[in-house]
C-alpha cells in the first residue's frame, strides 16, 4: 500500500494493488518508475491482463508511457476511475481499428 503521507484517490489504490501484487512488494510510492522497480515486459504484460478483471483494460502503451501510479492515474483520469479507462471492446475500439486500417 502507499506510503502513510500520500494520499491517493481510488484508482491510484487499484493501480497500486495490482502492480504491487505483480512486483510482488507491499508498497509502491506514487512517483516510483515501475521499470525501476524490477518490471519487466512480461510483468507489465501480466498487469494488463489483471486490470481487464477491473472494470476496464489499460493499454500496453499507456504502461510504457505513464510508468507510475501517479501518471498512468492522471492519464486515465485521475478519481473518474470509470469513465477514462480504455474498455477492450466498442465505438473507441472500432474507431481506432479503422484509423489502423484493421
Amino acid at each position: 500500500m502507499p506510503a502513510a503521507a500520500e494520499q491517493t484517490t481510488e484508482l491510484e489504490a487499484a493501480l497500486i494493488e495490482i502492480l504491487a501484487d505483480a512486483l510482488g512488494v507491499q508498497q509502491i510510492p506514487l512517483a516510483a518508475n515501475f521499470f525501476d522497480l524490477g518490471a519487466s515486459f512480461a510483468l507489465i504484460a501480466e498487469v494488463h491482463s489483471r486490470s481487464g478483471q477491473t472494470r476496464a483494460r489499460i493499454s500496453l502503451v499507456d504502461l510504457y508511457e505513464f510508468p507510475t501510479v501517479a501518471s498512468l492515474a492522471r492519464h486515465l483520469g485521475g478519481a473518474e476511475y470509470s469513465c477514462r479507462l480504455r474498455f477492450p471492446s466498442g465505438r473507441n475500439a472500432a474507431a481506432k481499428r479503422v484509423r489502423l486500417g484493421r
